[in-house]
C-alpha cells in the first residue's frame, strides 16, 4: 500500500494505533504514568508524537540509505575520473571475475 499525502499516512497511523490500543506508562521528565487515565486531549497528544518518533526513525533510515547511496556514487564518480587520467580500470581492475 502506497500512501502519497502525509495526512492519509497519518490517519492510516492513527488508525492502526487505535485497533491496538494497549494500557502502557508514559515517561515525562523521569516520572512515569499510566496511559489508561489520560484525558482525550493528552492522548491525542501521545498519538502525536508516537507518529513523530516513528516519521523520525523513518528519515533516518533514509538518510543512511541515501548516504550509502551517495559515497557509492563518489566511489563510482573518482574511479572514472582516476581510469580517464591514467587508464587504469579501478572498478573492473580488481574484481573476481
Amino acid at each position: 500500500m502506497e500512501i502519497d499525502d502525509p495526512a492519509d499516512s497519518k490517519n492510516l497511523y492513527f488508525h492502526l494505533l487505535g485497533m491496538a490500543q494497549v494500557s502502557r506508562k508514559i515517561r515525562l521528565d523521569c516520572a512515569e504514568y499510566p496511559s489508561d487515565g489520560l484525558p482525550e486531549g493528552a492522548r491525542t497528544a501521545v498519538e502525536c508524537l508516537d507518529f513523530i518518533a516513528m516519521q523520525i526513525q523513518e528519515k533516518s533510515n533514509q538518510i543512511a540509505l541515501l548516504s550509502k547511496a551517495k559515497n557509492a556514487y563518489i566511489h563510482d564518480l573518482k574511479a572514472e575520473i582516476i581510469k580517464k587520467r591514467s587508464g587504469v580500470d579501478l572498478i573492473t581492475g580488481f574484481d573476481d571475475d
